[in-house]
């Protein structure tokens, strides 16, 4: 997952033995690729913009259902 803003940021989660794992930076080998603008992640992770317009405004190569998750989580809460 890459988050694009004044800093760009590189995520990469991955499966394994049975649990998931954060990772930074990026990986070749991957079943999907995210990348969203950084104003688009804040504003969904904190319940500031409807999953069908955050979804609209990320770029998703790969299984697109691997995406969803990003959409329907909340993130930071006050």
């Amino acid at each position: 997952m890459t988050v694009i803003g004044p800093v760009t940021l590189h995520w990469t989660l991955r499966h394994i033995g049975g649990g998931w794992s954060l990772w930074s930076g990026t990986d070749s080998d991957t079943e999907a690729s995210i990348s969203m603008p950084a104003d688009v992640a804040w504003r969904v992770w904190t319940k500031g913009m409807k999953r069908d317009e955050a979804r609209a405004r990320m770029e998703i190569r790969g299984d697109e259902t691997l995406a969803a998750p990003l959409t329907s989580f909340v993130a930071i809460m006050a």
